[in-house]
């Protein structure tokens, strides 16, 4: 809109120069000289020629910006000529062959009477309506709001909230190859991507361990801790291995978004509404599929599934690594193998993103055979595949489950 009200300012400036301009007059029988041939013998008023030094010759746009004081003033007069030097009948071919042949001679041509003066002004009206009709066009683009998530699971879930809203970008901080973010360490890059940030969306409980370094270095960074809400297990984080936590991330995405851009909120709710349904729908499937296995003994890798087993009435019976990294000792390894042989545990889980030389070491003790269940901390990078990689998880470990437990 500035730049609206600039150009109609610049160009009423121009208009009225334009009226005032003092160049060669051409006289009522100026035609008769272009229609013989002889640009020699137009007719011209005596001292309607400024001095710039012998050095007159210019073309058609730097001669009105010599005499209005502005280009636009320049190419408006140009324009005009044309449509004048059409409506006395005289060819638009010769009136720039005696252009050149004047400028050759070293004067500065332009036209001063009252039918230009009237085309000038029509061409400003004409320039007028195409400024106010185009002025969405020339308005500054509308910034988009830049959401950046902490890990994959938030990425995914904030992907489904934003999913078709214009205006809107997400990106997933850590590499989605990484997985969950125990003792993660911030970059120089990854700071600087928090730095253009909008909304930084975290899982919170105590999973991203780095927030108070990146709350320090960049105080007006808004972090949004998606998790916030949600009862925990014993302090456990990993509530999004979990139909009813991932619903409650959800909505605390939404609802930030939906802050952050009121306008656009009914797009952001519809769009959470839509893929809760989609978790309902596979949440009633998964239980029907597992309610045979209720109370079924099972040891997994690391605690990512605290969650997920009392959600499937799975009874967690063990732990092999409390955090990924931290292998148990021998005697640990011992205390596990005769948990399972006393409690008949009939598979070991392992995940897809950590070596599990540890349950490998407690399967060839036991003879209890190892699986991988997928925590949803990795997945597809683009947006498309993103969206649904946390479904797919879900489908694909109902298919484990159901093979592991059989």
């Amino acid at each position: 809109m500035v730049m609206v009200y600039f150009l109609a300012f610049v160009m009423g400036r121009c208009a009225g120069d334009f009226h005032d301009f003092h160049g060669i007059h051409f006289h009522q029988d100026s035609q008769g000289a272009i229609d013989g041939g002889d640009a020699q013998t137009w007719r011209l008023d005596a001292g309607g020629l400024p001095d710039f030094g012998g050095r007159q010759r210019t073309s058609g746009i730097l001669e009105g910006f010599l005499y209005g004081g502005s280009l636009s003033g320049g190419i408006i007069h140009w324009v005009a000529s044309c449509f004048f030097v059409v409506q006395r009948g005289i060819p638009v071919c010769k009136y720039f062959s005696f252009l050149r042949s004047m400028q050759r001679k070293g004067y500065a041509v332009m036209i001063k009477c009252a039918e230009a003066a009237r085309w000038t002004r029509a061409v400003w009206a004409v320039a007028a309506v195409l400024v106010c009709a185009t002025a969405g066009a020339w308005a500054a683009p509308e910034k988009p709001l830049r959401v950046v998530a902490s890990f994959y699971p938030v990425y995914v879930a904030a992907l489904n909230v934003a999913r078709g809203v214009d205006g809107v970008e997400v990106e997933n901080l850590a590499t989605p190859r990484l997985g969950c973010l125990h003792d993660y360490r911030l970059t120089a890059g990854d700071m600087r991507r928090l730095a253009d940030a909008d909304i930084f969306l975290v899982n919170g409980a105590g999973m991203e361990t780095f927030l108070d370094k990146a709350a320090g270095q960049l105080p007006g960074l808004r972090v949004v801790e998606v998790s916030r809400g949600i009862p925990l297990m014993d302090g456990n984080a990993h509530v999004w291995v979990s139909f009813d936590g991932a619903r409650g991330q959800v909505d605390n995405i939404a609802a930030a978004l939906s802050e952050a851009v009121p306008d656009k909120a009914a797009a952001f709710r519809a769009n959470a509404r839509d893929y809760k349904q989609r978790l309902d729908l596979l949440e009633e499937k998964m239980h029907a599929a597992l309610a045979p296995f209720a109370g079924v003994p099972i040891v997994t890798f690391h605690e990512a599934f605290p969650y997920f087993a009392r959600d499937f009435h799975l009874d967690l019976a063990g732990v092999i690594e409390r955090e990924p990294g931290s292998e148990p000792g021998a005697r640990e390894l011992a205390d596990i193998v005769k948990l399972i042989r006393s409690r008949r545990v009939k598979a070991l889980f392992t995940e897809p993103q950590f070596p599990g030389r540890s349950a490998r070491i407690v399967e060839a003790e036991t003879g209890v055979k190892v699986f991988e269940l997928d925590p949803v901390v990795t997945g597809p990078a683009e947006p498309e595949a993103a969206r649904d990689a946390w479904l797919a998880a879900m489908e694909n470990n109902l298919a484990v489950l159901q093979a592991a437990l059989k």
